[in-house]
């Protein structure tokens, strides 16, 4: 290169087409395409159905609580149920928005009761109950499921 030339400005990959590239990469293995306009959900991306939990399952123990966190993975979902209040509870994605931190109870995941926020303890980016970011540096909100509990049978649908 001599003096009068100067070096070809390269662009850097924003984080959403670094992520679509890292799927297109598995994708590609079978299909050998890209994934245009790719969304991060897309990726993580399960079937719709219902899942079930008992709360007399000592498996959702954690759920005997106001408070109380239990991981799950059902039909592909990597999900969190969380008893907001003796008659409430939600199930969120548990996979931070953000880098993807496993939220689950004994990972990276903390719920506040008293707020009714859940915080990946990664980076310390902060949910609503709803999956709404609160703090980043997360952008992108979690995905909510509906959650109906009757009898101590819960039902979750994805």
């Amino acid at each position: 290169m001599n003096s009068s030339s100067s070096p070809t400005a390269v662009r850097a990959a924003t984080r959403r087409e670094f992520l679509c590239s890292l799927g297109a990469v598995g994708v590609a293995s079978a299909a050998l395409t890209a994934l245009p306009g790719c969304e991060v959900a897309q990726l993580r991306e399960g079937t719709s159905g219902e899942f079930q939990f008992d709360l007399a399952n000592p498996t959702f123990a954690n759920l005997a609580l106001v408070g109380g966190m239990q991981s799950a993975e059902a039909l592909g979902h990597k999900i969190l149920i969380i008893r907001v209040s003796n008659a409430e509870y939600v199930a969120l994605d548990r996979l931070c928005t953000h880098v993807f931190c496993d939220m689950g109870p004994d990972m990276a995941g903390h719920w506040d009761k008293a707020a009714e926020t859940l915080t990946c303890v990664c980076h310390d980016s902060v949910f609503a109950k709803d999956g709404h970011v609160l703090a980043g540096p997360a952008t992108e909100a979690l995905t909510s499921y509906p959650v109906v509990v009757t009898n101590g049978i819960g039902l979750v649908t994805l």
